[in-house]
């Protein structure tokens, strides 16, 4: 596991949801890859084709590949680690190389039954209630959007529309 992989990640960059191929992998060149993409509705910028991981996992499994779920159980609950690391990141390895690394083996076992699309509870709490939002770690467009709910909410309390 110690090799390091060039850009495996190849053909047209999907812009929206029509993009029919939207990734080929060279398993010849990079036998592991370390895969995070954005969810729909997380908070950033520049995320152009937000999936859940289970739609990258079919991708992937299409080019030869199998999920393994060994990153995020280790980082889930660290909150050193930004949540959308800890909520997308999984390793994919080529199907072939599974029985042959008992490592890789264990952890395939260990994670194959796992659900794939989850969502870390920090975002949820961005989307239930803004005023959890980390102004240093989302970008301004998601704390303008904020600014609506957030003046509603200051409202209900002073005149006591909340409990």
């Amino acid at each position: 596991m110690r090799e390091r992989a060039p850009k495996v990640l190849r053909g047209p960059v999907p812009r929206n949801k029509e993009d029919d191929q939207v990734v080929y992998i060279d398993g010849d060149s990079a036998p592991r890859v370390l895969f995070s993409a954005a969810v729909p509705y997380q908070a950033g910028e520049h995320h152009v084709f937000e999936r859940y991981q289970g739609f990258w996992c079919d991708q992937f499994r299409a080019n030869g590949f199998v999920p393994i779920d060994c990153v995020r159980a280790r980082v889930w609950n660290d909150d050193t680690v930004a949540f959308w690391y800890a909520q997308n990141t999984l390793l994919y390895v080529r199907r072939d190389l599974i029985g042959s690394d008992e490592t890789l083996k264990a952890e395939y076992v260990q994670s194959k039954n796992s659900p794939v699309s989850v969502i870390h509870p920090r975002l949820y709490c961005l989307h239930a209630d803004p005023s959890h939002i980390d102004l240093n770690r989302v970008g301004l467009k998601r704390v303008l959007l904020s600014i609506p709910w957030l003046a509603w909410r200051s409202f209900a309390g002073r005149v006591g529309l909340r409990h």
